[in-house]
């Protein structure tokens, strides 16, 4: 009886430190001003024709022109995505529908990376955040600047 026991405590006492180590890691992470709530999906068609699923809800980062989104077991890892902007990137609308979990208003913006085109999609009140350094795909909704009387176009 006394293996089982000795078994049963590594066991317990295991799982008590993982989970005390994704919970400091993830309150860590989630602290840094530079976080976002997001779901990820990868663009490429699927075999039935519908649209990809987006992946389970996490927390990434920009860090210069890349991406770390927190991945894995517990959320220990990082997946490093080196991207840039799709051509002609825009943030896009999106309703509660099309991906859940992200508030009643959520936006995307597709990113290419060396294998495909992945798409982000986050909070509205987190749009800022989304675009990290391509500050130009959130200036890409805005109306055209007015013009000056006897200006030509």
């Amino acid at each position: 009886m006394a293996p089982l026991a000795d078994v049963l405590a590594a066991v317990v006492l295991t799982a008590v430190a993982l989970t005390t180590v994704a919970v400091i890691g993830r309150v860590r992470f989630a602290r840094d001003r530079r976080s976002f709530r997001c779901r990820i999906r990868d663009c490429r068609p699927t075999p039935s024709g519908r649209d990809p699923r987006w992946r389970t809800r996490t927390q990434a980062m920009w860090v210069h022109d890349v991406l770390l989104i927190r991945s894995g077991f517990l959320r220990l890892g990082l997946t490093v995505l080196p991207v840039c902007p799709a051509r002609g990137a825009r943030v896009h609308s999106l309703t509660r529908d099309d991906v859940r979990r992200l508030g009643s208003h959520p936006v995307s913006l597709r990113l290419t990376r060396a294998d495909g085109t992945v798409e982000v999609a986050v909070p509205e009140e987190s749009r800022t955040e989304l675009v990290g350094p391509f500050l130009v795909a959130e200036l890409s909704d805005l109306p055209p600047a007015p013009r000056e009387k006897g200006s030509e176009r």
